[in-house]
């Protein structure tokens, strides 16, 4: 691995001249690096710059709304799991984020970088999709919203361009009688690549009766 030029913007304001510049000189988004940083030493990335999100508060948090949950896409995994609100209101997400790597990988990995490394084992994916999450895009010429299932257009490919990168996720807050929840199979209990994924996101009327449904699958693609 060569050597890169390492940026990291302390607001949106600041990211934007690195994002111009990004249209003409190789760049990355750092969100935790978990995937991009092994990926850029084995050579299959070859940024020549990494522009870190984490300093930019609108990516590090997240809020419980009476409507609507916002998530930072550069929130780490070990903190979406040590949420109690989190846990309440979105756990196929956490259940999915949780399954990403070691301790040590949770404390790196974000569902920004999950999405966008655009695996189709990625654990996180599945569930921001079937509980309805919408992405906040932030870029060079300003913001947009699409669905979480639109990032992803093949493995290691997204809809996003060279000046763009995730700001947060946007997911509507459960109805009374909804949940969801993320599996996966693979061959080993630990730290392995699932097989197949499916994420399910109910809702039961008071009788008990299933009323809507969204079932997601995750690597099952050729």
């Amino acid at each position: 691995m060569g050597s890169v030029q390492y940026y990291a913007p302390q607001s949106l304001e600041e990211a934007v001249p690195l994002l111009k510049e990004a249209r003409e000189i190789p760049s990355r988004i750092l969100a935790g690096g978990t995937d991009l940083l092994v990926q850029m030493r084995a050579g299959v990335r070859t940024p020549e710059r990494l522009i870190d999100i984490k300093k930019i508060p609108e990516t590090t948090g997240f809020e419980i709304g009476v409507d609507e949950i916002r998530l930072g896409a550069a929130v780490p995994s070990a903190v979406i799991d040590e949420s109690p609100e989190l846990h309440q209101q979105l756990p196929g997400v956490v259940e999915g984020m949780e399954l990403i790597g070691s301790t040590q990988v949770q404390g790196r990995a974000t569902p920004g970088g999950n999405l966008c490394n655009s695996s189709p084992a990625g654990d996180g994916v599945p569930a921001m999709i079937s509980a309805g999450g919408q992405c906040v895009i932030f870029g060079a010429n300003g913001s947009r919203t699409i669905p979480v299932e639109e990032v992803c257009t093949a493995p290691g490919l997204t809809s996003l361009a060279e000046d763009e990168f995730i700001q947060e996720f946007r997911f509507p807050a459960p109805k009374p009688g909804q949940a969801d929840a993320y599996l996966r199979f693979t061959p080993r209990n630990e730290m392995d690549i699932a097989v197949v994924g499916v994420a399910a996101n109910i809702t039961l009327d008071a009788s008990g009766t299933c009323i809507a449904a969204k079932i997601v699958l995750g690597a099952i693609a050729p």
